[in-house]
């Protein structure tokens, strides 16, 4: 499906098979047999507010799939990488006493929370979650953190009914500002914008004319035609017509059109495509776009490659 996720719709149940919050009836202690809501205190619940806010706060992606990027230069390649959590949006400011809802990418497909609580988890670091297997019901979930210098990674802990950890699922945080509303569905299709496709490019078309674009993060355009925006598929859940990694152009304006798309380091091709059947070929190359190389100031040596 291009561009961004489809509108999220809260869903109880993931594709993944992961069972979003508890019933309603289920007592914190079934939720975290570790602590119980009259157990924490409510200095010790600020006290945690204060350590976890800092640390939690902001829009979070998947480590795996951010890897999976890095190594392939491909959405399509890498989509399985975000089964589960794809992303989280954690704002402190709107918790509640020792509650704090936190929003989810699930499956880079579809929307859904969970709760964390400002309790004392089974963990050094964590807090625990009402987040849950639908599978395995009886495993419990934390939220951690891991702080080395200046970096922060969040952790999404799984343990046994017995205690014993079994996964631990590693976030890398895109942005600190959390406030804005679905900013958790869009964080997995900025992050490819910036590791492929944004910067400032010397571009040739195919008829031998060179121009400057440049490709923002934010989606935008400059130089491109009459283009003013890109969006980079990154859900690839319906397999009609998603066999190819493609940005969509101009999504919901008459001059919508879908083109595929490499990129390496240093180059991007566009190319025309065409639905065949169910699937989409790719056509004869468009756009060539090229990164200036950096300059060296006199006396300086060039960097390595």
């Amino acid at each position: 499906m291009p561009g961004f996720p489809r509108p999220f719709l809260f869903t109880l149940l993931s594709s993944g098979g992961l069972l979003l919050g508890c019933q309603r009836g289920q007592q914190d202690a079934e939720r975290n047999p570790a602590s119980t809501a009259e157990s924490v205190t409510p200095a010790a619940v600020e006290a945690l507010a204060r350590e976890y806010g800092p640390m939690l706060r902001g829009v979070w992606v998947k480590e795996a799939y951010m890897a999976e990027i890095a190594r392939t230069r491909s959405p399509l390649q890498a989509a399985a990488a975000l089964q589960g959590i794809a992303a989280l949006r954690i704002n402190p400011a709107t918790r509640s006493a020792d509650s704090l809802r936190v929003a989810l990418n699930l499956n880079n497909h579809e929307a859904g929370e969970l709760t964390v609580y400002f309790r004392p988890g089974a963990a050094e670091k964590a807090l625990p979650t009402n987040y849950r297997n639908a599978e395995k019901p009886d495993d419990a979930f934390e939220l951690a953190y891991d702080k080395r210098l200046a970096d922060t990674t969040l952790l999404l802990n799984r343990y046994s009914k017995g205690g014993r950890q079994l996964a631990s699922e590693r976030y890398v945080r895109l942005q600190r500002n959390p406030t804005a509303a679905g900013t958790e569905a869009s964080a997995v299709q900025r992050f490819v914008h910036q590791q492929l496709l944004a910067g400032t490019y010397a571009a040739t078309d195919s008829a031998g004319r060179r121009n400057q674009v440049r490709l923002g993060a934010d989606g935008s355009i400059r130089g491109l035609g009459r283009y003013r925006s890109y969006q980079a598929a990154t859900d690839f859940a319906e397999t009609h017509a998603n066999n190819l990694d493609y940005v969509l152009l101009d999504a919901n304006t008459p001059r919508r059109r879908r083109l595929a798309y490499e990129s390496t380091p240093d180059t991007v091709r566009l190319y025309s495509l065409r639905l065949q059947g169910a699937e989409l070929r790719r056509g004869r190359l468009l756009y060539t776009l090229v990164r200036p190389r950096p300059t060296v100031a006199a006396g300086q040596k060039a960097p390595l490659p």
